[in-house]
C-alpha cells in the first residue's frame, strides 16, 4: 500500500485515528471512491483527501460480495476509508469541516479576490460567460489591502488571485501585495490562471512580490482540442497549447507548484487519455 496524498496533518491529531473492533461489521465510508486501474487499485477519500494505492493483490478483498473484518487492512479503518455498518457519516463529514476551519481560522486568514471578470480564453463551459467584463478599481485594490491590513490579528494571510483572467488586472496584484509587505504581513498566494499571459518577468515579479506559491491551470486536451476549446482572442500564429506548456515549465523552474486541471465531457473524454500520457512523459518526474 502507497499513501500518495495525505490528509491535512493537524487532522488526524485532533480527530484521532479510529479504532479497530474484531466484533463488529465495517463498509466503505460513502464518500470513498474506488478506481481499479491496470495492476492497481485508487483509493480516495474525499472527506480526508487521503489517496492511497493498493497493488492487484491488496485489493482482492475489495472485489468479494461480503467483506470480513478480518480482511480489511487496519490502516484503512484507522484512516475511516472503512467505518462500522451504522456510521453516521454526515455526522462525521461535518466534524471533518469544523476541525478543518477551526484550524485554518487558528493559523491563517484566507482571501479569494477576484482582480478581473475580463478573459482572453473564451471556453464553451465558462460560468462567467455572460458576466459582465470589468475590472477591479485601483480603489478597491486599496479598499481591499487595507481590510487585509487592518483585519492582520498577526495571523499568516493566504492569497487567491481568480477571474476572469486574473493577469489582466496586475496593478490590483501589485498594488495589495505592496501594502501587506509594507505593512510586515506574512503572506503567500495561489493563482488560478488559464497560464497564456505569463512571461518570464511576471513570473519573476509572481515569485519576489506576490509570494505565489502554487498556481492552478486548466488544460481541456492535447494541442488541437485545447486550442479550439479555449478560442483565444490574442493568438495569431503561436499555438496557445504550446505557449502554456512553456509557461508550465518556467513556474516549475521557478520552484512554484503547478496543479494541472483536466476538465472533460464528451467532446474531449478520449482525448484526456492522450494528454495525460503527454504530461507524464513530460513533467512526470517533476516533485513540483
Amino acid at each position: 500500500m502507497i499513501v500518495i496524498k495525505q490528509t491535512v496533518p493537524s487532522l488526524f491529531l485532533l480527530l484521532g485515528k479510529q479504532n479497530v473492533d474484531s466484533n463488529i461489521n465495517y463498509r466503505l465510508l460513502s464518500v470513498v471512491t474506488v478506481v481499479h486501474y491496470k495492476n492497481n487499485t485508487l483509493l480516495y477519500n474525499s472527506a480526508t483527501k487521503e489517496l492511497l494505492s493498493l497493488t492487484k493483490q491488496e485489493a482482492l478483498f475489495l472485489k468479494k460480495s461480503f467483506i470480513k473484518t478480518s480482511d480489511i487492512p487496519s490502516y484503512l479503518i484507522e484512516k475511516y476509508f472503512f467505518v462500522p455498518i451504522d456510521f453516521n457519516d454526515k455526522e462525521f463529514i461535518d466534524q471533518i469541516r469544523i476541525i478543518l476551519k477551526s484550524v485554518e481560522i487558528n493559523v491563517e486568514k484566507f482571501y479569494e479576490i477576484f482582480t478581473t471578470t475580463n478573459c482572453n480564453a473564451r471556453c464553451f463551459y465558462c460560468f462567467e460567460a455572460n458576466m459582465k467584463h470589468s475590472d477591479m478599481s485601483i480603489q478597491t485594490a486599496e479598499t481591499i489591502a487595507d481590510y487585509i491590513v487592518k483585519n492582520n490579528n498577526g495571523k499568516r494571510v493566504k492569497i487567491e488571485w481568480f477571474g476572469g483572467e486574473p493577469l489582466y488586472n496586475i496593478a490590483a496584484i501589485d498594488l495589495i501585495t505592496e501594502k501587506l509587505i509594507e505593512n510586515n504581513i506574512e503572506f503567500c498566494s495561489h493563482m488560478i490562471t488559464n497560464g497564456s499571459l505569463l512571461t518570464e518577468k511576471i513570473i519573476k515579479i509572481a515569485n519576489d512580490k506576490w509570494k505565489l506559491k502554487k498556481v492552478q491551470i486548466t488544460l481541456d486536451g492535447t494541442e488541437e482540442v485545447y486550442n479550439r476549446c479555449k478560442n483565444y482572442i490574442d493568438f495569431e500564429n503561436e499555438s496557445p497549447f504550446k505557449k502554456v506548456i512553456q509557461n508550465i515549465e518556467l513556474l516549475l523552474s521557478n520552484d512554484i507548484k503547478v496543479i494541472i486541471r483536466l476538465n472533460f465531457d464528451f467532446h474531449n473524454e478520449k482525448n484526456l487519455y492522450e494528454l495525460a500520457s503527454f504530461l507524464k512523459s513530460k513533467f512526470g518526474n517533476n516533485n513540483k
